[in-house]
């Protein structure tokens, strides 16, 4: 699968602090998003028909935005993940999510995608249902605010 290689590429170029870890890559439909990661398995899930709406460089950056979250998910002991999964699940914090998706994001500048996730954040934001562009707005950074956070980390 092509979804498969990009990410096995990405990981091998980008993330030695990922080396050997066997990452799943699960399909998993009507998603509000085109890919997620599991805190506590290395499993990325994505939604076919979204990520047919991207092409391969918003692909791509997506895939680094996945991947950042697993380094930071590894970084965690099994407590902070059952926290994290309380806080963002259950008693829907927003603002540890948008800490957690930020902070992500900052990691995909700093890997040299910048330009790449606002180009895919735009994409995604286009296509988004209103209630759920809403939401997106509370937890990410803007394509504009993205372009910004660029420049200041150059």
């Amino acid at each position: 699968m092509e979804l498969e290689k990009i990410i096995l590429d990405i990981q091998k170029k980008h993330f030695p602090e990922l080396e050997g870890l066997d990452i799943c890559l699960k399909p998993k439909g009507h998603m509000s998003h085109a890919m997620e990661v599991s805190a506590f398995f290395p499993k990325i899930f994505f939604d076919e028909s979204w990520v047919n709406k991207f092409d391969k460089v918003e692909i791509k950056a997506t895939v680094v935005h996945e991947l950042c979250h697993l380094v930071q998910f590894r970084k965690m002991s099994l407590f902070q993940k059952v926290v994290l999964y309380i806080k963002v699940e259950f008693l829907k914090d927003l603002k540890c999510l948008s800490h957690l998706e930020k902070e992500a994001d900052r990691m995909v500048i700093g890997k040299g995608y910048g330009r790449q996730i606002a180009k895919a954040r735009r994409r995604a934001w286009k296509i988004a249902s209103k209630e759920s562009l809403k939401r997106r707005r509370q937890i990410y950074y803007s394509p504009e605010e993205l372009e910004k956070l660029i420049k200041q980390m150059k």
